[in-house]
């Protein structure tokens, strides 16, 4: 199933699934079984599509692959590089985000999302899907001016709108 947020003609903030011809979405009950609504179906140029995703934190990991590590010329790290970015980082599919003045390198790279639909901690990689709600396009932006001169990459990563997302959340069984 392809899971959508959206908000309705009414304003409401709505979950539910874009439909195969992809010009519609029908409202249904959210992920959790807490969220209900009518069966309605709209017109994608009725609603706002929302990120499919409202994170609390986004952790990412950076020179996990050798053509990319080359190009910041750098070695693959031994083990992961982690940082993160915040809720603020979210845009919206779609969303026009308005980049740093002064800025001369703003670099995007194009990413798989995956969104963890449950609180977990210490998760074996055999049981790793069972937490997963499903996955998504993240476009990850750059703010490189800042990023090379720093050794820590919040200034570089995590500005406003630097992490554009969807427009759908891809359930695994769809994968």
């Amino acid at each position: 199933m392809h899971r959508v947020r959206f908000r309705d003609p009414d304003g409401e903030l709505r979950t539910g699934e874009w439909l195969a011809d992809e010009a519609t979405i029908s409202a249904n009950p959210g992920p959790t079984g807490r969220v209900t609504f009518p069966d309605d179906t709209y017109s994608l140029d009725e609603v706002d599509v929302l990120a499919p995703a409202e994170p609390t934190k986004i952790v990412c990991v950076g020179l996990n692959y050798e053509d990319h590590a080359a190009e910041q010329g750098k070695d693959l790290p031994d083990r992961p590089l982690l940082f993160l970015k915040g809720p603020n980082t979210v845009a919206s599919h779609g969303q026009t985000v308005e980049l740093l003045a002064g800025k001369e390198r703003i670099e995007y790279e194009a990413e798989l999302g995956v969104v963890i639909g449950q609180e977990c901690r210490n998760v074996g990689h055999e049981d790793a899907i069972d937490v997963v709600a499903g996955f998504t396009c993240v476009n990850d932006l750059s703010n490189r001016d800042d990023q090379q001169i720093e050794q820590n990459w919040v200034r570089g990563k995590a500005f406003d709108g630097a992490a554009p997302m969807g427009p759908v959340l891809a359930t695994p069984d769809e994968v």
